[in-house]
């Protein structure tokens, strides 16, 4: 993703180069008198400003699609990494954390619907022989 993002701004600067040029040459063909050779020149401008903005609109495409499958890779490593934390690694149970979170979520959600919520515990006793 870095290297995606990294060649962002080197390709948006050769894209204002190419258009700052066309642009130059647009200001010097007002200098031109033959209308013949002024049509064949602005139609040869409007080619390469098309060509330029066709290979730009292909580049962002590429890093788009790069960038979003990073993106996503991303996504499902977090939510694995974020599942992780919230088991026992001996037991795979869930821990506390995931307790504390399920519980905040119930509450928040029965607290916004305005219906009660009612939680229960049920303690075991361990007896133990003496």
């Amino acid at each position: 993703m870095r290297i995606a993002l990294g060649k962002l701004p080197g390709e948006a600067k050769s894209f204002n180069v190419r258009l700052m040029g066309s642009s130059e040459r647009f200001t010097r063909l007002t200098d031109i008198e033959d209308i013949p050779e002024l049509k064949k020149d602005i139609a040869q401008e409007v080619r390469e400003l098309n060509r330029a903005v066709t290979e730009k609109q292909k580049l962002d495409e590429v890093n788009y699609d790069k960038l979003s499958k990073r993106i996503e890779i991303l996504k499902a490593s977090l939510s694995h990494t974020a599942l992780e934390a919230s088991l026992d690694p001996l037991t795979r149970l869930h821990n506390r954390g995931a307790f504390d979170r399920a519980l905040e979520h119930w509450v928040s959600v029965h607290k916004a619907d305005q219906r009660p919520f009612v939680l229960g515990f049920r303690s075991r006793q361990f007896q133990t022989n003496k």
